[in-house]
């Protein structure tokens, strides 16, 4: 659907003529001992350490006695079983349990005071109607609904365990798993490792294709049972044992997968899933039904009775499934009934005019990952209509170009704190809104004023030429204040979308008035995109973030992504789904309804970066070229210590906050008790930091105050433990809290949904144009020969060990060819080039044995294209004329070493041992080119520093590598001595020492042509970058990050070595 760009036109707004209240479980007032009354304000000089001790106890017996109140003890239990344990064993003075304790359960009776945000127990929510004046009347707590359901975590773990002590899949239906498909001759798809359950990301997994696979899998997509799966195979002529086997190792890989699997669309849907496998003859539904059931009897049954039941019944599941322990057993949710809540006609007007005012100067959004992967596939495709999963593949499509580098193989360094998809920071833009916005903060340091008001004119410096459209459905999220004189009685926290339903959907099977206000919102989202169809992307990620996802079937479609079949009438399969770019714009389609299809996801789930590529995808297409969210933002000034409240016509837009630094808190955060006190008094004088506020982290927010000895010591753990915390004013305060319920007042958070209208999208960027390279080169048909072929490192490595290295050497050995190597490129896309220096006049027939197989490659699909190229060789880089040729030979020598390794490591199946192979290659071969320890220490200092220039946070990362090292510096130094402990290590140093001999010829050649004067760069330096290539001939990805590895605990141990032994070298490097 094209959409146009507009300037500052007014947005037209429209409340959607409902709302979503969330209140805290408790009134202010329950927790006002915790913040007056205390001994320690009061108190001063050698006062001070009795006052504190005194709260300190006060503080402990507040909470014993708030522990008794059965809304707590059932609140936490939900929460957290464990500490709830814990909590009745510090309450009964169990030694032991101490200050982590308290502060635990000081900070969950906070929360159910002051944070309406929800947390099972810890909060309700409540309609709120639209129109009138304001109204805040809360109902009691006894009129609180609860629904309880079993965490979703624990769902998956036990119907797996369930599934293992029965028949397992013989006696369920099948069905092929929604990300499979056919690319690069093989069939793949995305499968979750480890237990059921687990918070694990979804790994890649690639199956050889054969002709029973392929027919079974089509079978599948149509859904089978497991006998029907065997009974195909025993058609053709295979013995039932063995097609049993078979199809269980398809279901153990998750190539097939129930169908009865846990869901997230639908009234009920984990009674939806009983239902499912019951109708499936699995004895699991039965069982789930009987437990949800219990569930709803729990649920009318008494507060206090909620933890006994709900830990009985745990133990009635575990016996049945043969289950170890559960932390987290249930998940609840409460909705206030008795409540009446209405938003007044004004209140709605300023939210609505701070949703306008904030898209009228909001900041230009950064590129998206969306961006470059549209701008990447015009490349590629063009105009073309591809399907999406080959579209996204990581091997021949275009997945790099969307999330970044995926690491495969890189073992341990994939985990390092270096985001594998991260981008160089884009600097912060400065312009006209940047200098409004530096002037406002100016104005309230100068004058000392703890708010500004926004004015116009400061309002007209900040607006953006031609802002983004607003999503056509939104919601704002804001919190409410007691009216009181001039002050603003409306916190704007942001709006964000689409869809406005994102934070409303989980909670309407709570009220059945909520579900059908969700369903009018729907259909008027289907008039805001017309001629399209709007499906719903439902996944499961794992863990327990499925307890966040449950909502109704809003739409008639829906996506699947490794998530069982929810409430929706109709599924759109993946591999139905078409992608192209049409007028700029990333379009999906529909191939079987011939209609574009827009996706769409009503939870409140946060997508994060490394989840589910497909998925990712899918949830970041609706907001393509709009605004998807607006708050208020600081932009480059945000850096500031301090920063004033922003108020905009009684609209709170932005706390007054404060930054914590390492040289704040360092002075006081060992601290405890009246010292901790005091020096926090002189502190916030010097910050300006009123006595109470909140720490901040997100969305999380908990109140302090800095004369409880208990909080001053939280907040102080807090800033040690983080480096940097950021304190905002504590607004409304509790005195200001509006909801007026029978034991007192309440905090009122409101979630408000509004209707926009579309608007087209922008022209896509031009794209730059490719820099220009020019060096000493060998065109095709000259003796050297350049083949480059393009797909995923994965299939790309597969063909070079399979094919291309097995036909480059041949031609050697015939004495067709003098040397070959290989380098692995990415500019752009990921690609392998083969070198080969032909002998002889007939190239054409020598490049004739390496285009074979690659032609091969090409028509299965294994490759995206061949292309014979020119060398461009880096003669400069490598020492000069005199140099290249006998680098060149070099090269051969270690591009025979790296196949060997990587052919060793897939043999024994230690693939993510590269790493130590990259190591140890580099370490021998700057041995064997003749460098003494000293010398080798700086060349790998100068390695790591390169490396680190390319890396967003390398500091961090070589913090992380110091830990590492300790574990494995033992076997690294008895390795680089040649010493190998198992038969895989001693392949490995075998084929290095062959390698080794030639870099030592090489070593003493450039020594000499450097004695005479007759190298373009030092010996030095060309190791560096023979060392550089080492490296990017056994990494499949990653190559910076290893390099860094590589450097710098080749640096560490070469560093000790020199000290200890100067002038003694390694016995790799002196045979």
């Amino acid at each position: 659907m094209a959409m146009k760009r507009r300037g500052n036109a007014t947005v037209p707004l429209t409340p959607a003529g409902f709302a979503l209240a969330r209140i805290p479980l408790f009134p202010g007032s329950a927790v006002r001992p915790v913040f007056e009354g205390l001994a320690a304000p009061s108190a001063s000089g050698g006062d001070l350490i009795p006052a504190a001790e005194r709260d300190r106890e006060r503080m402990r017996d507040f909470v014993r006695e708030r522990w008794r109140d059965p809304s707590v003890r059932a609140a936490i239990w939900i929460a957290s079983p464990d500490l709830a344990r814990r909590f009745d064993l510090w309450a009964g003075g169990h030694p032991g349990s101490g200050a982590r304790v308290e502060e635990a359960a000081l900070s969950y009776l906070l929360r159910m005071s002051c944070r309406p945000t929800p947390f099972g127990l810890f909060s309700a929510c409540a309609l709120a109607h639209v129109g009138g004046g304001d109204e805040f009347r809360i109902g009691s707590r006894e009129s609180i609904r609860r629904r309880t359901r079993l965490d979703s975590a624990f769902l998956a773990r036990w119907l797996a365990r369930f599934r293992r002590g029965t028949k397992g899949p013989e006696a369920e239906r099948l069905t092929a798993n929604e990300t499979l498909y056919r690319a690069a001759g093989k069939w793949r798809f995305a499968a979750r490792p480890g237990l059921p359950g687990t918070e694990t990301g979804a790994e890649e997994v690639a199956v050889r294709p054969s002709g029973p696979l392929d027919r079974l899998v089509a079978a599948a997509r149509r859904g089978l049972s497991f006998g029907e799966a065997v009974d195909l195979l025993v058609a053709e002529g295979h013995e039932r044992k063995a097609a049993e086997a078979f199809v269980r190792e398809l279901v153990d890989c998750q190539l097939l997968q129930p169908e009865a699997r846990p869901c997230f669309t639908g009234r009920d849907p984990q009674r939806d899933l009983a239902a499912r496998l019951a109708g499936a003859g699995s004895d699991a539904g039965r069982v789930l039904a009987r437990t949800l059931s219990v569930l709803d009897r729990i649920d009318a049954a008494p507060l206090v009775s909620l933890p006994a039941a709900c830990e009985r019944l745990r133990a009635d599941l575990r016996s049945l499934s043969g289950g170890a322990e559960d932390a987290r057993f249930v998940r609840a949710d409460s909705y206030r009934t008795g409540s009446r809540i209405r938003l007044g006609e004004e209140s709605i007007s300023r939210i609505a005019g701070a949703i306008r005012l904030l898209h009228r100067t909001a900041p230009e959004p950064a590129p998206t990952d969306l961006d470059r992967f549209r701008d990447a596939f015009v490349e590629r495709y063009g105009r073309e209509r591809v399907p999406l999963l080959a579209a996204l593949d990581a091997e021949t499509g275009l997945l790099e170009a969307f999330a970044g580098p995926r690491p495969a193989a890189a073992g341990w360094i994939g985990e390092l704190p270096i985001a594998p998809g991260s981008r160089a920071a884009r600097r912060a833009p400065w312009g006209p809104r940047e200098e409004a916005l530096l002037d406002l903060a100016r104005r309230a340091w100068e004058s000392g004023a703890a708010e500004i008001e926004l004015d116009e004119r400061t309002i007209a410096r900040m607006e953006a030429a031609a802002p983004r459209p607003l999503p056509p459905s939104l919601a704002a999220l804001v919190a409410f204040a007691r009216p009181s004189g001039r002050a603003p009685s409306i916190l704007f926290r942001g709006a964000s979308g689409p869809t406005g339903a994102r934070l409303l959907a989980r909670f309407a099977a709570l009220d059945g008035e909520l579900e059908r206000h969700l369903g009018e919102l729907a259909r008027r989202e289907e008039e805001l995109w017309p001629g399209v169809l709007l499906a719903e992307v439902v996944h499961d990620p794992g863990g327990s973030a499925g307890n966040v996802l449950e909502r109704p079937a809003l739409r008639r479609y829906e996506i699947p992504c490794l998530a069982g079949r929810g409430g929706s009438p109709q599924v759109l399969p993946l591999d139905d789904l078409l992608v192209s770019v049409e007028e700029g714009r990333v379009v999906l389609h529909s191939r079987r309804h011939g209609r574009e299809v827009v996706p769409l996801l009503s939870s409140a789930h946060h997508v994060a970066p490394n989840a589910l590529p497909v998925y990712r995808f899918l949830t970041s297409l609706a907001a393509q070229d709009l605004l998807p969210g607006v708050a208020w933002d600081w932009g480059p000034v945000g850096s500031a210590r301090w920063l004033p409240r922003v108020v905009w016509r009684g609209v709170v837009l932005a706390r007054a906050r404060w930054t914590v630094a390492r040289d704040d808190w360092e002075a006081w955060a060992d601290q405890r008790g009246a010292s901790l006190i005091r020096r926090l008094r002189s502190w916030r004088e010097r910050r300006g930091l009123p006595r109470r506020v909140v720490i901040a982290e997100f969305d999380h927010e908990l109140p302090i105050d800095f004369e409880n000895v208990l909080l001053a010591e939280l907040f102080a753990r807090t800033a040690r433990s983080r480096g940097r915390v950021e304190l905002r004013e504590w607004f409304p305060p509790p005195d200001r809290y509006p909801g007026q319920g029978p034991d007192g007042a309440y905090a009122v958070e409101a979630v408000v949904p509004f209707f926009s209208a579309p608007r087209p999208a922008r022209a896509a960027p031009p794209r730059p144009a490719p820099a220009a390279v020019t060096r000493r080169c060998f065109a095709p048909g000259s003796e050297w020969i350049t083949l480059k072929f393009y797909a995923g490192p994965s299939s790309a490595e597969d063909l070079l060990l399979r094919e291309m290295a097995p036909a480059a050497r041949a031609l050697v050995a015939s004495r067709s060819a003098a040397c070959w190597f290989f380098v692995r490129y990415a500019d752009p896309d990921p690609h392998v080039r083969l070198r080969v220096r032909a002998l002889g006049p007939d190239v054409a027939q020598a490049q004739e044995v390496l285009l074979r197989p690659a032609r091969r490659a090409l028509e299965d699909g294994g490759l995206v294209r061949v292309a014979l190229d020119t060398y461009r060789r880096e003669i400069e880089r490598y020492g000069g004329a005199e140099a290249i040729e006998r680098v060149e030979r070099f090269f051969g020598a270690d591009s025979d070493a790296a196949v060997d390794l990587l052919e060793i490591l897939r043999e024994t199946g230690r693939d993510s041992e590269r790493w130590l192979a990259a190591f140890l290659s580099v370490g021998r071969l700057l041995a064997a080119l003749g460098f003494e320890a000293g010398a080798r220490a700086a060349l790998a200092g100068g390695i790591r520093e390169g490396a680190a220039r390319f890396l967003p946070d390398a500091a961090a990362l070589r913090r992380a590598l110091a830990s590492r090292l300790r574990e494995e510096r033992g076997r690294l130094e008895r390795l680089l001595a040649g010493e190998a402990v198992e038969d895989w290590e001693a392949g490995m140093l075998a084929i290095l020492e062959r390698r080794d001999e030639a870099a030592r010829r090489l070593g003493l050649e450039l020594r000499s042509l450097e004695r005479s004067r007759r190298l373009s760069c030092s010996v030095a330096e060309i190791a560096a970058s023979l060392a550089h290539m080492a490296v990017n001939r056994i990494m499949r990805d990653l190559h910076r990050a290893c390099e860094l590895v590589v450097g710098d605990f080749l640096g560490r141990i070469e560093t000790s070595r020199a000290a200890r032994a100067p002038a003694t070298a390694p016995r790799a490097m002196a045979r």
